[in-house]
């Protein structure tokens, strides 16, 4: 989160003075320390960095991807986070998933449950049907559950 964190437009909002952006915009580059300007921000909107970053907040951070096999939920969270609850429609369903960290840890999949059933820890989620499903699993970090809402 360290890093996350340093590039996170809210978190140098104590600099707008200096930066002249909007404060919620990744910019393009930051003037550097040699340049007159020293701190201000350029061209906002016109990077793909916003992008980026949501894409590595979803995938690794939260840890909810897409891959060959299936859907992976795979937190990597900061051990001061209690928990956290996403919404993740793939395939025509919608899964609701609740990541619970009661043990303050940041990674590791320990265990999961389908609709009740423990299946193994490392398995890829895959839509079989159109009822709702329910999943949950407990890390060796933190636990999360799957909960399908719909198939469309």
């Amino acid at each position: 989160m360290k890093y996350y964190d340093a590039l996170n437009p809210y978190n140098q909002n104590d600099m707008i003075e200096t930066r002249i952006t909007e404060p919620y915009s990744y910019v393009q580059f930051i003037m550097g320390r040699d340049h007159q300007d020293h701190g201000r921000a350029n061209h906002p909107w016109l990077t793909g960095t916003s992008g980026w970053a949501y894409f590595a907040a979803t995938n690794y951070i939260l840890g909810v991807r897409l891959s060959f096999d299936g859907l992976v939920v795979d937190p990597c969270i900061p051990t001061e986070w209690p928990g956290f609850e996403v919404t993740r429609q793939w395939r025509g369903a919608t899964y609701q998933i609740t990541v619970e960290n009661p043990n303050n840890v940041s990674k590791g999949v320990q265990s999961i449950t389908l609709n009740g059933q423990a299946i193994q820890a490392r398995s890829r989620l895959k839509p079989k049907e159109r009822k709702p499903s329910t999943c949950c699993s407990r890390l060796t970090s933190a636990r999360w559950s799957l909960v399908r809402t719909h198939r469309t």
